[in-house]
């Protein structure tokens, strides 16, 4: 490997209350769609946004597990907390 220490992930309780299994939150991005299309962006432009694949995006908004830093630079290029991103439907604020 490269030398560093392996991190070993646990399971339980993560941010703001997510399953956490290791660095990834199931179910993470329920509200992603909502909040890209609030803001007015393509998956291309949130993707270059966050500095992720744009496939990361598809998969997100299909419930698919999220990765705690993808999460974090998400929200953040969209202008929220990972909170508000994970527990805010932007349909109803």
């Amino acid at each position: 490997m490269n030398g560093e220490p392996r991190r070993e992930g646990t399971k339980g309780s993560g941010v703001n209350g997510a399953d956490v299994d290791g660095a990834t939150i199931r179910g993470g991005c329920a509200y992603l769609r909502g909040w890209r299309a609030d803001r007015g962006m393509t998956q291309d432009q949130l993707a270059q946004a966050a500095h992720v694949a744009r496939g990361t995006i598809i998969r997100a908004e299909s419930g698919a597990p999220v990765n705690v830093r993808t999460l974090s630079r998400l929200a953040k290029a969209l202008g929220l907390t990972v909170r508000e991103l994970r527990t805010v439907d932007p349909d109803t604020r």
